[in-house]
């Protein structure tokens, strides 16, 4: 990790007598949304001109009065916060056909997870039939799985890659990203359509995001190990304790 210019403490983020409301972040996302977008595709996706905005000397938001304000501010905060932006990720969010764009909160690098991923709404949402809130619950983990330039113990340049296990993958893939079943199918089809390879070494994600597709389903989850698509629910190619490898292979 580079070297930071300053670490920001809880005790002083709560020391700011201005708080900022989810609504008032969530008018910040969505403005950025709008200057940082494109033109749409054939596909309807909407293309995306600036990644990130980096918000950390705090004069085009308030993050501090945010963070003190949220519900799980502290939590966030954790030992200390080293830079706070606005960035696109890599899953593709559904209602705007555009990358998914969070809040990123960088925190010091003694943090077991080193960024934590927020976004506001501007009207109250459910989890699961929890109280409502304006706030999605944060999610902590890696810039670089989010950014999917990496699959924990795949292609994250480990030397001796453990594969992809269940606590990484929830951590690496939140809910909000997973890829569905539809998505698959149409990789599929495209694949037999234009490659007509007989095998496919799908690994790597770059091809295809699989590591969000095992998380889409609960007898999927996260075991991969030569998974092909015959693999059925006593093979042990099925099972979620962690994998090393995902491939496609005609049947």
């Amino acid at each position: 990790m580079a070297a930071v210019d300053r670490v920001y403490t809880w005790d002083e983020i709560t020391a700011t007598l201005v708080y900022v409301t989810s609504g008032d972040a969530h008018k910040v996302l969505a403005d950025f949304r709008q200057a940082a977008s494109g033109e749409r595709g054939a596909d309807r996706t909407e293309a995306v001109v600036e990644p990130a905005l980096d918000l950390t000397d705090d004069r085009r938001f308030n993050w501090w009065g945010y963070l003190a304000g949220h519900p799980e501010g502290q939590q966030v905060v954790g030992q200390g916060v080293v830079k706070f932006e606005l960035r696109f990720l890599a899953a593709l969010d559904p209602n705007t056909r555009q990358q998914r764009l969070d809040f990123i909160v960088h925190r010091t690098d003694i943090e077991e997870f080193q960024h934590v991923r927020l976004h506001p709404h501007r009207n109250n949402i459910k989890h699961n039939s929890a109280p409502s809130r304006k706030e999605a619950y944060p999610v902590f983990g890696a810039l670089s799985d989010w950014l999917g330039e990496s699959i924990p113990g795949i292609a994250d340049g480990a030397p001796s890659p453990v594969g992809l296990t269940r606590e990484r993958a929830q951590h690496a893939v939140p809910q909000q990203d997973v890829f569905g079943r539809n998505g698959a199918l149409v990789f599929i089809e495209t694949l037999n359509k234009h490659d007509r390879d007989w095998f496919v070494d799908l690994t790597l994600g770059d091809r295809f995001c699989w590591h969000r597709y095992l998380r889409s389903s609960g007898p999927l989850q996260v075991g991969a190990s030569k998974l092909l698509p015959a693999a059925g629910p006593q093979d042990p190619r099925a099972r979620g304790d962690g994998g090393s490898s995902f491939s496609w292979g005609w049947g």
